[in-house]
């Protein structure tokens, strides 16, 4: 094989296997002119300096007209129609349950009067009257017969008092805390009264009925035991009240 010049334009013919190839000229390097940078100082210079916000207004509305929504005609007398029909149903129950806990109140204060009464008598070993006054809606504890719980002086001869720790007490209830209940008396007696005995806490037996502007009624029935117990003779009975 002839020997060529190798060179720019030339080609240089190798034999490998039968297979003739031609060999490229050499790739020239080209050097970069300019001065040469520092790839630690880059890292570490300085970054640019920040974008100042655009000034805009202090005061944004929180909506606009045009995502505002207004009721119309229509919609408000659809709305004022249902409000006044659940105020019509809702305020005469509400009035109803205020009458019906107020009369329940009341019942259940006699109820437990009257048992705090029989075990006094007993603790006390002294006999202890409750009287009854109707018309003037109140009754009153004391150690005689015949009291009148409309008296409000301690040191008034007729008064119902009882005598705590050396001192004459007022013991009295008065219908003023339960406004719109009427009371009706069918213990023995005028004034209406029931007498507990200290030795077997027995009592004279008797009735109470308490009655509110609805209608509806409620009883406590003192027995000769002088147990006592809370019934309904309402049709239908007051809810959570045993019918008489």
């Amino acid at each position: 094989m002839s020997d060529i010049p190798t060179g720019q334009g030339y080609d240089r013919t190798l034999s490998r296997g039968g297979i003739q190839r031609a060999a490229h000229p050499p790739c020239r390097r080209q050097s970069v002119t300019g001065p040469r940078r520092d790839p630690i100082a880059t890292r570490t210079s300085s970054p640019p300096p920040p974008v100042k916000p655009a000034i805009t207004s202090a005061f944004k509305p929180a909506f606009t007209l045009s995502v505002m929504g207004a009721f119309t005609l229509v919609e408000l007398m659809v709305t004022l129609t249902i409000l006044s029909i659940l105020l019509g149903l809702g305020v005469p129950a509400m009035h109803d349950m205020l009458a019906r806990n107020r009369l329940k109140t009341a019942a259940q204060a006699l109820v437990a009067d009257l048992q705090w009464l029989r075990g006094e008598s007993i603790m006390r070993h002294h006999a202890l009257y409750l009287t009854i006054d109707p018309e003037a809606w109140c009754y009153g504890i004391s150690l005689v017969p015949n009291c009148d719980c409309r008296l409000l002086d301690p040191t008034v001869e007729r008064a119902c008092t009882l005598p705590i720790f050396g001192e004459s007490t007022i013991q009295r209830v008065s219908g003023d805390d339960f406004r719109g209940i009427d009371i009706t008396s069918r213990f023995p007696g005028s004034p209406s009264q029931t007498r507990f005995d200290p030795r077997r806490g027995t009592a004279g037996p008797g009735r109470l009925t308490f009655r509110s502007e609805r209608g509806e009624e409620l009883d406590v029935v003192l027995s000769m035991l002088g147990r006592v117990r809370l019934c309904s003779p309402s049709r239908p009975p007051v809810p959570g009240v045993p019918a008489c």
